[in-house]
């Protein structure tokens, strides 16, 4: 008998079949390295996101684009470049919820609330945010910041089965030589005011298009390259092709005020009016191409750095009015601004966030003096500034109102 155990032992151990054995072979890992010889960024990863875990093993990984596998103590494995940043957190067992529950948040939450029960069996990191995938094949995409939803992903080939007609003919028309690379799909049971859908071309320029089928924009502004003299980071211009959708005027009237423009992104609203991206620093409103404003650009950003530090992804519209304009600016953390043509700020609101005290002292010293001897546990959200008044929202959603001048008026809590 003893003899017989130990020929099997040898059996096992020359076939490799021993999960430490089989666990650190294969074609992809070239070998186990230490936390020494990685990106600090990974153990920073790490701890922050899976606070108490440890990091069991590193593996360098050969095949495709080279980076890291690690896995944890609590059996999670996460993917790195080899710069050491994430890109797949994936939760083999189905009974460790609890850590992808902990990972993703509200976004496990609403999920939970629309489909019940759910399993994640792994999460991806996506240019817009990330995309948790379920272990019934389901992928939902969700929004950097703000946890926002913006629908389901499929591969190509089926996400093409879904959109009609109109919508492939416009990528077409715009991008001839173009290649589909993702398919996001919104759906009015996720949210009503979800896009119908998202389709990215060559993995650089994400068309958006509404349930009608109208385009709604088309836009490069995601990931800087290398363009201009000294290898200048930008985002990537629009091909000419795209030009093709737009009225001849608008193009002209761009021709007109930025003979020069580099327009990396366009936005067409009420289907009369664009929004161009045309330099860094500059975008054109037009309607039609028979009126235009010019929005610039680094006013806004000016003013934003003093209290945000990545302040180039912006959102920005208007109000459509030429003689009394708007300007409203999104940043993707979700807070928002209003300015006047002159642009000094009108609202800031933080969607639901605090503002930080750096932003304190665009208010009248008398305001904040009566939130800090009134309420200063409880954070200040929204201030708008209107008729000559602050309208000033707390979290908790009491509102205060004070003069021009920082003077209490009253309050009331909103219902």
């Amino acid at each position: 008998m003893k003899k017989l155990f130990c020929l099997c032992y040898l059996t096992l151990v020359l076939g490799g079949v021993l999960p430490w054995v089989t666990s650190c072979s294969g074609d992809d890992v070239e070998d186990t390295v230490s936390v020494q010889e990685v990106p600090s960024d990974i153990s920073l990863f790490v701890s922050g996101r899976f606070s108490g875990a440890m990091i069991e093993r590193i593996s360098r990984v050969s095949e495709g684009d080279a980076g890291y596998h690690v896995v944890l103590s609590n059996n999670v494995e996460v993917n790195f470049t080899k710069d050491g940043v994430w890109t797949k957190v994936s939760f083999p067992d189905a009974g460790m919820q609890i850590f992808a529950r902990k990972f993703l948040g509200e976004m496990y939450d609403f999920m939970e609330a629309k489909f019940g029960e759910i399993s994640v069996s792994a999460v991806y990191a996506v240019k817009e945010g990330v995309s948790a995938e379920l272990s019934d094949g389901r992928r939902m995409v969700f929004q950097h910041e703000g946890n926002r939803c913006l629908g389901y992903e499929y591969s190509v080939e089926t996400g093409e089965e879904y959109l009609p007609e109109k919508v492939k003919d416009c990528i077409q028309q715009a991008f001839p030589d173009g290649t589909v690379t993702r398919i996001i799909l919104g759906s009015e049971v996720l949210d009503a005011s979800m896009l119908a859908y998202r389709v990215w071309v060559d993995d650089t320029y994400l068309f958006l298009f509404n349930k009608e089928g109208e385009w709604t924009s088309v836009s490069g502004e995601f990931e800087r390259v290398a363009a201009g003299r000294g290898d200048e980071m930008l985002f990537p211009a629009l091909p000419q092709t795209v030009f093709s959708l737009l009225p001849q005027r608008v193009m002209e009237e761009v021709g007109k005020y930025e003979p020069g423009a580099r327009i990396t992104s366009v936005v067409r609203d009420k289907k009369d009016y664009y929004t161009l991206q045309v330099q860094p620093d500059k975008a054109l409103c037009t309607y039609e191409g028979k009126k235009t404003f010019v929005i610039k650009i680094d006013k806004v950003q000016d003013f934003l750095e003093n209290y945000f530090t990545e302040v180039h992804q912006l959102t920005i519209s208007w109000n459509h009015d030429y003689n009394h304009p708007l300007v409203s600016v999104t940043l993707p953390n979700g807070f928002s601004f209003l300015f006047n043509g002159n642009y000094k700020w009108l609202r800031i609101n933080g969607g639901g966030q605090i503002w930080p005290d750096s932003m304190f002292p665009l208010l009248p010293s008398g305001i904040i003096s009566y939130w800090k001897n009134t309420a200063a546990d409880v954070g200040i959200t929204d201030v708008d500034r209107k008729d000559g008044s602050y309208h000033v929202l707390l979290i908790d959603g009491t509102r205060w109102l004070f003069n021009a001048h920082g003077g209490f008026m009253k309050y009331e809590t909103v219902k």
